[in-house]
């Protein structure tokens, strides 16, 4: 069983009844359940399917958002010694994570709760401002509000708006959000992906140019 945790690209995340619900699964059919919490410091309330079923569970953890070390390339798994072992067998790795990525993930441990709560807070503050511009956009609507990762999705079919033109023409004022393609075969002509973990000028910027940009693009 394999759960993201929050989700990549929606934020949405799962209850506690929920993770339970898995966790009892796994037990029951003796089957190991990977729980991949990458997002989870930005999320409001979050619950670890360890709790429930720690022989069976495997917790996959990133310094890469949070902390805000994209491209160090270090994390960790969390399991039993056996299940570490196992892995450890099987690392593609021979030089293992660098010392100055081990460096800062141990001061990002150490300081984590000097600033963790300031970085979700100002999350939701973004959020807000972004649904704002969403709301002001006939047709357009956030699926998950608010998210729980440092990411949401914008849909936009309804407005006729293609996603690939959107970003494109984002691009162009120099605001990087991705199309729903880069997530989803499925469903990526509805979307686009934005992350908001950016001072507040920078989503304001977006806010207003967002607005802009769809009344110009929807076809007429």
């Amino acid at each position: 069983i394999s759960l993201i945790d929050p989700l990549n690209p929606l934020g949405s995340s799962y209850t506690r009844d929920e993770i339970k619900a898995f966790a009892d699964i796994a037990v029951d059919h003796d089957v190991y359940l990977l729980h991949d919490i990458t997002y989870r410091d930005f999320a409001r309330e979050h619950h670890l399917a360890a709790e429930y079923a720690p022989e069976h569970t495997v917790t996959v953890y990133s310094f890469s958002k949070i902390c805000g070390m994209a491209g160090l390339r270090i994390g960790a798994i969390v399991a039993t010694s056996d299940i570490v072992e196992s892995v450890k067998g099987i690392v593609i790795n021979d030089l293992g994570t660098n010392v100055v990525s081990q460096a800062g993930a141990i001061a990002a441990l150490k300081s984590k709760a000097k600033w963790v709560e300031r970085i979700r807070n100002e999350t939701l503050g973004n959020q807000k401002i972004i649904k704002a511009a969403v709301d002001e956009v006939e047709g357009a609507f956030l699926p998950v509000y608010p998210s729980n990762g440092n990411m949401m999705a914008i849909d936009i079919y309804e407005t006729g708006v293609n996603p690939v033109d959107l970003t494109d023409y984002l691009l162009k004022r120099k605001i990087f959000v991705r199309q729903g393609a880069y997530t989803s075969k499925i469903f990526g002509d509805r979307y686009i992906r934005l992350s908001f973990s950016i001072p507040r000028e920078q989503v304001e910027i977006f806010a207003e140019n967002f607005v802009d940009v769809m009344e110009f693009l929807r076809p007429s």
